[in-house]
């Protein structure tokens, strides 16, 4: 209980702060729909005239609609604004509204309306959005989703757009996200909150916004017999900047400025309150009292029992139980591509059609360790591209997944079933995101257990090269032999399986022909290094009597994945990596070295790189290289400087050996 109200006091606390340091007298910028001038239009945007199109306002409301059959619901309002700058901005005219169903209880979009306006002989003519040309789909079980792309756009248009949703689920009150991927002029989001329910909300990417208001209305309402004024929170954000993306992003939406609610309490009309605001220790018991994660984990105890009769593991090692096990599940259940943190289906069902998605398998997983006599649990996490977990916030829906663990020799180890190219103790690489939920029962303010995500091993690939010019043709024969370990070798495996002749054409370097087919070794052994060669060829560049030949083969990046001057997120590159290179270069018989690349030896606790250079006869040149980034993430702080070890490997390593002939 310490805990819940430190929480809530803390958020409280946020809100006065915010009410008070940046409260201003903000101007609602809410046109009306349908009006448009000339006055409103803009030819580009100075603040970014790269912009293909950018949204001249947009806005939200929720508030709380007396209901019959609920007592009250959410309506969401939505309008928005959007200028096309260009043609590459027409995609920005098609449109996406989720909505929420369960069951008998749905969500309901109840108004679609849109309007193109195009400058026609001086005046604006408008095309209404025709509501037969919107379409729905079904996204999932719990989400389907209205689509429609705007009439009679093109370069110069302005779509305008409202729509509105009424639900039934206090639990989904609308976020709001302020960036997006083209500026926004302004945006601004008006909640009117009630006194029977209460909401947190967390400001994402900013320390504030532009502005913001909190004023009682100016109507009084009557629930019952209750009398009560509407609580109306406005925020604005305005001139925000597109959101660039760039070169090791975990996920977007974690890094775009937004605002998220979470209820936090219900209130009756006796003053009874009930509490939505978790505590991480009553959240991991919610979890395994659910049905669809505890419930099924208990239902598969039995079956995991019988499954290891016939698996003789009673006098092995724990090690040897693990490795059995894994195989087991890795070679007998496949997985159905579907991320969740729920099972859908029964055991029985599971175990029928031996196909599942990741929660089913995974807990069968648990099941089967747990069964052996392992200390086993699941562990919840999110995915890459479901965000990070904010663990100042017990929120459910920070999570999408859920991995097995085991204690071994006091070591906690990862795993997951799903697929099968992964080495035994290492996580998709979909999962290696922070830190994941231990779930095992917990005792009142008995503190929760959090799980390391991250790969300990730094993952390795070594190129070994052998470059031979043939003057008779103009061609420089080569032979690559590459190694490769560790979530290296896992990405290439699945990409071999899944699409050889793709495989074969990602690692030919450019301006290279394959002479033969690949040779490769270990593809579906993922204990061992995986390993590859061939043999290809290219064109030879004699220019003035000189040979000039790229050592490395334009197999490192030609260009700087950072490009932005800064950044406001930190660099998450998955694991720890090193590249490893070592060329040969036959020297032809009449010609000496001129030029090589420039030596360099740098180590630093972030960075390592070296090039060397070795003449070992009047026929042989050896040059050796190689960087290492010693982290798996590094802190906004530190862009600047791995902007500029990124422009030392694009620099060093395609620079050129030339071959002066005598």
């Amino acid at each position: 209980m310490k805990v819940m109200k430190k929480n809530l006091l803390l958020i409280l606390m946020l809100m006065v702060s915010i009410t008070f340091s940046f409260a201003s007298d903000i101007q609602s910028f809410a046109p009306e729909f349908g009006r448009f001038s000339k006055a409103d239009d803009l030819i580009k945007y100075e603040k970014d005239t790269t912009a293909e199109a950018v949204y001249l306002f947009d806005r939200g409301d929720t508030y709380f609609r007396r209901s019959e059959e609920y007592g009250f619901e959410l309506v969401f309002m939505h309008t928005q604004r959007i200028k096309i700058l260009k043609n590459a901005g027409m995609d920005y005219a098609s449109f996406e509204i989720p909505y929420f169903v369960d069951g008998n209880r749905l969500e309901e979009v109840e108004t679609i309306e849109g309007i193109t306006f195009n400058m026609v002989n001086g005046a604006y003519e408008k095309t209404p959005l025709d509501i037969k040309t919107v379409y729905e789909e079904d996204v999932n079980s719990k989400w389907k989703v209205k689509k429609f792309t705007m009439p009679n756009v093109r370069e110069g248009s302005v779509v305008e757009i409202l729509y509105s949703i009424r639900s039934p689920y206090f639990f989904n009150f609308r976020g709001w996200d302020f960036q997006k991927r083209i500026p926004v002029v302004y945006s601004e989001y008006v909640t009117h909150m009630i006194p029977f329910y209460s909401y947190n909300y967390l400001l994402q990417g900013r320390g504030k916004c532009d502005g913001f208001n909190a004023e009682a209305d100016h109507f009084e309402r009557t629930f019952y017999n209750t009398k009560f004024k509407d609580m109306n929170y406005t925020f604005v954000m305005k001139d925000m900047p597109a959101f660039k993306d760039e070169a090791f992003i975990s996920c977007p939406e974690d890094c775009m400025v937004k605002l998220t609610f979470q209820l936090s309490e219900m209130t009756d009309l006796s003053g009874v309150r009930s509490s939505y605001l978790n505590t991480w220790n009553k959240l991991v018991n919610e979890f395994l009292d659910t049905p669809e994660l505890g419930g099924y984990l208990k239902n598969a105890k039995s079956s995991a029992e019988k499954t290891l009769i016939g698996m003789n593991l009673t006098d092995k090692t724990p090690i040897e139980k693990i490795v059995a096990i894994d195989s087991y599940m890795k070679s007998n259940y496949n997985w159905n591509k579907l991320n969740t943190k729920f099972a859908r289906n029964s055991v029985k069902k599971f175990l029928e059609t031996k196909t599942g998605n990741s929660a089913e398998i995974n807990l069968y997983y648990v099941a089967m360790l747990k069964s052996a006599g392992l200390d086993a649990f699941p562990v919840l996490l999110s995915t890459r591209d479901h965000g990070k977990i904010k663990v100042d916030y017990p929120f459910e829906h920070f999570f999408n997944y859920v991995v097995a663990a085991v204690y071994v020799e006091d070591k906690m180890v990862l795993f997951d079933a799903t697929e099968p190219l992964t080495y035994l103790g290492t996580l998709p690489e979909r999962c290696m995101n922070d830190q994941g939920l231990v779930l095992k029962k917990l005792k009142y303010k008995e503190k929760v257990e959090w799980a390391n995500l991250e790969a300990p091993n730094k993952s390795t690939m070594t190129y070994v090269v052998d470059l031979k010019p043939d003057l008779k043709v103009d061609s420089l024969n080569a032979s690559f032999n590459m190694v490769s370990d560790g979530y290296y070798a896992t990405r290439l495996r699945n990409n071999y399986v899944s699409d050889p002749a793709a495989f074969e054409k990602s690692i030919l370097p450019s301006n290279f022909i394959m002479k033969d087919s690949v040779k490769v070794k270990n593809i579906l052994e993922p204990d061992k290094n995986l390993s590859f060669r061939y043999a290809a060829k290219a064109g030879l560049t004699v220019l003035d009597n000189k040979i000039v030949i790229a050592p490395f083969c334009s197999i490192v990046e030609s260009v700087n994945p950072f490009r932005q001057a800064t950044r406001t997120y930190p660099i998450d590159m998955v694991f720890k990596n090193a590249k490893d290179f070592q060329t040969t270069i036959h020297i032809p018989d009449g010609y000496k070295v001129l030029r090589t690349p420039t030596p360099v030896n740098m180590n630093t606790e972030d960075f390592k790189l070296k090039i060397s250079t070795e003449v070992l006869d009047e026929s042989t040149l050896k040059i050796v290289g190689g960087y290492e980034f010693t982290k798996d993430k590094y802190p906004v702080e530190k862009y600047d400087k791995i902007k500029e070890y990124y422009r030392l490997i694009v620099t060093l390593f395609n620079g050129e050996v030339i071959l002066q002939k005598i």
